[in-house]
């Protein structure tokens, strides 16, 4: 079967969840976008990706600016899939990283 993938972050601000809405994009390897969400408290969920092919695919993770006086998050996320078939199944591995180091989940602290 195929390998099914769903992205999340995380959205903190001045340290805490927060019920203001903020916006986000995915983004493939060109810089197309993808898919826009917005948070829902703290949780950044996008929607899932499905693979039926071996490779690598990446794509990254920003956060869309608005026009008040919030500062926004500048940091894209860079995210791997690594796609390997075993047996029947393709089965999908997931790293998150900023600025080349590996990080459990994009947070978007501010």
């Amino acid at each position: 079967g195929n390998a099914t993938v769903t992205f999340t972050a995380e959205k903190y601000l001045d340290g805490k969840a927060t019920d203001k809405k903020f916006t986000f994009e995915l983004l493939d390897e060109t810089g197309k976008v993808l898919q826009t969400v917005e948070n829902v408290n703290e949780a950044i969920t996008f929607d899932a990706l499905s693979y039926n092919n071996a490779g690598t695919y990446t794509y990254t993770i920003r956060e869309v600016a608005g026009t008040d006086y919030i500062v926004y998050d500048k940091n894209v996320y860079d995210v791997e899939v690594t796609v390997t078939k075993a047996e029947s199944e393709f089965v999908a591995d997931v790293k998150y990283s900023l600025d080349g180091e590996e990080v459990e989940t994009p947070l978007r602290n501010l």
